[in-house]
């Protein structure tokens, strides 16, 4: 299994939705949702939106690992990934290392900004700030809000 990241906050395996990220400040906290389909995942068409990926779950990824065992894996593998983050990383290397794992990079995408109609780009990459390098025609702009889907689609 060769998880992928979509821009800006999902996680994805075979352009198949498996995890939803949502980071939000209240009273000057961050706050940190995470929304994984461990054992089935909506039925296409469900998710309200017909600019949407397909979802998937680790049910179809993985055997033989419980939904407790996932989440005790996760919890220890995640926090070591934060301590090495905080502990060793500059923000320049962590968007390197977050930049390798982007998916599309190089490739054509539908991008949709609100209820705009969508528009074909090619993925460039991150810029230092988070925000998706994209390619419209001769034109590179980044972008920081959105959503994509594969050209292909």
């Amino acid at each position: 299994m060769s998880a992928r990241i979509k821009w800006p906050n999902d996680l994805i395996v075979n352009d198949r939705k498996l995890c939803g990220i949502i980071v939000e400040e209240r009273g000057g906290k961050s706050l940190v949702g995470v929304g994984l389909n461990l054992a089935a995942e909506p039925e296409n068409g469900r998710l309200g939106d017909d600019f949407t990926l397909p979802a998937s779950s680790m049910a179809h990824l993985t055997s033989g690992i419980t939904p407790l065992g996932f989440w005790r894996q996760l919890i220890e593998s995640g926090y070591q990934r934060y301590r090495d983050i905080v502990g060793h990383m500059t923000p320049a290397v962590f968007v390197a290392q977050l930049e390798r794992k982007m998916a599309w990079t190089g490739r054509r995408v539908l991008v949709r900004m609100g209820a705009d109609a969508p528009f074909a780009a090619t993925v460039l990459g991150l810029a230092e700030d988070g925000g998706l390098r994209i390619r419209c025609g001769h034109r590179t702009d980044t972008i920081y809000n959105g959503s994509l889907l594969p050209g292909n689609v």
